[in-house]
């Protein structure tokens, strides 16, 4: 049997003097993290906060949820099958199940985000990609440096989305 733990946003607007678990990340009276083993990232625009993009995984799951309305009405939108095409997914596939684990960022205004999606090949390749978007997360395109499949780790973008940089294996 596995562990099968549960990624939530908690939220503090005081710098940690409080703590505050979202309580509206039900979709259809399914919690959108059940089942997440790892939460990879989570990214907040800083012009306002709220915007979140958030990313976790599982053997078996890739989760990527934006939510645009955070600490008002939290309202979260799967947005994993716009980063991941189902023919990534399936490019991505190994051993029956899927090792991926995004790390996310964004922008001040909450415009453009990046995605890097993070994983092994069991068998020693390190077939993984970057994402970003330009649109508030509508739609995304590959932006792989040079083409070449990585194991991503994280990502960070700098106020104004001109600078991303991301750490790969």
């Amino acid at each position: 049997t596995g562990v099968q733990t549960c990624a939530l946003p908690i939220s503090s607007t005081d710098f940690g003097q409080s703590w505050t678990q979202d309580p509206n990340t039900l979709i259809g009276g399914t919690d959108i993290f059940a089942g997440a083993q790892y939460t990879s990232t989570i990214a907040t625009n800083s012009a306002d906060g709220t915007k979140v993009l958030m990313g976790a995984g599982s053997d078996g799951n890739t989760l990527i949820y934006l939510c645009t309305d955070y600490g008002t009405g939290n309202t979260w939108t799967d947005i994993s099958a716009k980063v991941l095409t189902p023919a990534d997914l399936a490019d991505h596939e190994w051993n029956g199940g899927k090792y991926l684990y995004p790390f996310c960022a964004m922008n001040s205004d909450g415009q453009k985000m990046a995605c890097g999606i993070g994983g092994y090949d069991p068998s020693g390749g390190k077939k993984s990609d970057l994402y970003m978007s330009a649109d508030g997360g509508t739609t995304w395109e590959k932006k792989t440096p040079d083409g070449t499949r990585r194991a991503w780790f994280g990502v960070s973008m700098s106020a104004d989305g001109a600078v991303v940089v991301a750490v790969a294996e």
